[in-house]
């Protein structure tokens, strides 16, 4: 499969007290549709300042990021992001239901012409990752972390980005549930021709298929 994201020497700075200090220097690698990269490293190697850049929402030093042979600088910032979607691991809820929460995306004006997905979809969606139980008209803020967590990742993946930037998302899961959504992402993936990388909150080796160590 050709790869969706190449990343070229990429050097991204900072801010620690008053001084800008470079915590990437010079990494490359590609992202290939149907993969997953782990980005791994001690606290403080700048894993979550490397997603950040990958997400348009800092600016890097140097070096080219190119998505689909395009280079990120020729896209707009807010189209980049429907294209390379970063998920957190504080998920964030708006007041509504569960629904009103994963169609969020379709009340952008960049989404404006796009067909918003019906209940069936988001029903097969939350059952793939354990959450059968939750019914679509109950209120998003009484879900638990884990629950939260879960509806701001399908939130993301319905709208079909490129490449899936996860912040350890999979903090607040336990580890059956957290393989439970590692087993629906793979095949999700293969089959829509997306990449998925990582920065993990739990510690075990589950299959990804490539590792990424970042040193200070």
């Amino acid at each position: 499969m050709p790869d969706i994201l190449s990343v070229k020497d990429l050097q991204v700075s900072r801010k620690k007290d008053s001084a800008m200090i470079k915590v990437i220097d010079g990494l490359s690698f590609d992202l290939d549709a149907g993969q997953i990269i782990d980005v791994t490293g001690h606290s403080g190697c700048g894993k979550s300042t490397m997603i950040a850049a990958l997400a348009f929402m800092i600016h890097k030093d140097g070096g080219t990021i190119e998505l689909e042979g395009k280079h990120q600088a020729e896209f707009d910032p807010v189209l980049w992001r429907t294209k390379v979607s970063l998920i957190l691991q504080k998920a964030v809820m708006i007041k509504g239901s569960v629904r009103d929460n994963l169609l969020l995306p379709w009340k952008l004006k960049i989404r404006k012409d796009s067909e918003i997905p019906g209940d069936d979809v988001l029903r097969f969606h939350l059952d793939k990752v354990g959450l059968q139980q939750i019914n679509l008209d109950r209120n998003a803020e009484e879900l638990s972390g884990g629950e939260q967590s879960r509806i701001s990742l399908l939130r993301s993946l319905l709208t079909r980005p490129r490449v899936l930037l996860l912040d350890e998302t999979d903090a607040p899961l336990d580890r059956k549930t957290a393989r439970q959504v590692l087993t629906f992402l793979q095949e999700y993936i293969r089959d829509k021709e997306m990449g998925i990388i990582r920065v993990q909150h739990h510690d075990w080796d589950d299959a990804a298929s490539k590792r990424i160590e970042l040193s200070k």
